[in-house]
């Protein structure tokens, strides 16, 4: 949560990371690259370790933790 920049989730852009919650502990969570959203609003997003693969999954963008942009990344205009 303190990696790179802070991202609104008005804001957020393909490649982006998206921090979700996992297990019970703070220090916990799930990490992946934003890549689109779909008609009902969910997210589409690449992560490692979904289902035991790299994948795409659907996640709901109000369970987000936090988003995160790379300090080196410029917005796309």
């Amino acid at each position: 949560m303190h990696w790179g920049n802070d991202v609104k989730q008005e804001d957020i852009q393909r490649g982006d990371l998206v921090v979700f919650p996992r297990g019970t502990s703070e220090w916990q969570g799930h990490v992946g690259f934003f890549f689109d959203e779909v008609e009902d609003g969910r997210w589409i997003i690449l992560g490692g370790n979904q289902n035991n693969k790299v994948q795409y999954d659907l996640y709901y963008p109000s369970k987000a933790l936090g988003i995160r942009r790379h300090t080196l990344r410029q917005p796309i205009e």
